[in-house]
């Protein structure tokens, strides 16, 4: 774990606590009790043929506060593929799921929810999100996806909320889909489909405390290129504009100051983005960045091997999959105003994501 020491001042993340070698962990896939000061972090412990565990780890120290917690469930072709974290408040508790264990040449696909309990134990909620599912939910196939932060618990209606992927029967083409699930009950209480009012794609997710909605960063219905921070209302299914951005959050990144008190206003939000930036120098995507072969699609998981054979319908030809913007670098964290997404304050250039892997993948103010 590292540390920012001073906002004014500091030129790196400073490093600190244990040293946790043999552990895999990527993209944002932890969660953060403020009431304990505790980070658990997903792991995959390479030692342990990439066993899933949890690890309860104080912020103070990077210490482990209990033993890891092993979760029965794994990634998918990439470290942390399939695999979504949110931390339930009301009954401190964090919820895991991922896919259950399976046989790459005869795949029955399951993704399984789990709990980590205050006291750091797992235990199974008793269903999958196939079981679920209404049929025919996945049309021609689940997409796993990659992606920083896709899950958040929504304590006011009691709701995990996870980003997914499908192969769409009518156009062939993947699309994304926002599902709203009860683990107690094991019931799917809602699922949107984007592009979702202002919102054309999934992006991270982080629950504003304050205004009791979920923000992401994302690009505008109707445009390629124009950033906005998406305003999704848990309660009504709809997502508004809630200010345009002239900035992409690295790895998606937003942290919130979860010790403001509400009658204060709007929490100070933090962001990693891209240390060349300055407000007013327009977009940093192209209408490139977005571009996809007409009539894409990404086969129903099954063996990782498979997706080197993604076509297009329409020519035939093999689809790379892996495309997409390249972030600026280096990095710095920028303070802005929620209400506007003006930028108040920045940091000195902090980090570059391609040097030694020292820009974080998720970020929580700690204090």
């Amino acid at each position: 774990m590292s540390v920012l020491p001073s906002f004014e001042h500091s030129t790196h993340f400073e490093p600190f606590g244990s040293n946790y070698t043999n552990v895999t962990q990527f993209n944002a896939l932890s969660v953060y009790d403020k009431q304990r000061h505790v980070m658990e972090v997903y792991g995959c412990v390479l030692e342990q043929s990439c066993a899933t565990n949890i690890f309860p780890l104080d912020a103070f120290s990077a210490n482990l506060v209990a033993a890891p917690v092993p979760v029965p469930v794994s990634s998918y072709f990439f470290i942390g593929v399939s695999i979504k974290l949110a931390y339930d408040v009301n009954k401190r508790r964090t919820i895991v799921t991922g896919l259950l264990p399976f046989e790459p040449r005869k795949p029955d696909l399951k993704h399984a929810f789990f709990e980590v309990t205050e006291d750091y134990e797992p235990r199974d909620l008793g269903f999958t999100l196939e079981s679920i599912a209404p049929k025919d939910f996945f049309q021609l196939g689940n997409v796993e996806i990659l992606g920083t932060k896709l899950s958040v618990y929504d304590p006011v209606g009691q709701t995990f909320w996870e980003g997914i992927a499908r192969n769409a029967t009518a156009t062939k083409r993947p699309e994304f889909v926002m599902v709203g699930i009860d683990v107690d009950k094991g019931l799917m209480k809602a699922h949107h489909t984007f592009p979702i009012g202002d919102c054309k794609y999934l992006g991270s997710m982080t629950y504003d405390s304050y205004s009791k909605k979920i923000l992401m960063p994302t690009i505008k219905t109707g445009t390629n290129t124009t950033i906005i921070m998406g305003e999704f209302d848990p309660m009504t299914g709809s997502c508004v504009e809630k200010h345009k951005m002239d900035y992409l959050p690295f790895s998606g990144l937003l942290t919130m100051d979860t010790q403001h008190p509400a009658s204060a206003g709007e929490p100070k939000a933090s962001v990693l983005i891209g240390a060349n930036f300055e407000e007013g120098s327009g977009p940093l995507l192209s209408e490139q960045d977005y571009e996809l072969p007409e009539g894409m699609v990404a086969l129903p998981t099954a063996h990782p091997g498979l997706l080197a054979e993604v076509r297009s319908v329409e020519t035939g030809e093999r689809v790379d999959i892996f495309k997409g913007p390249v972030p600026p670098m280096p990095q710095k964290v920028a303070n802005y105003d929620l209400s506007t997404g003006d930028i108040t304050s920045q940091t000195h250039p902090i980090c570059e994501p391609n040097v030694a892997r020292n820009c974080p993948w998720q970020m929580y103010w700690a204090t």
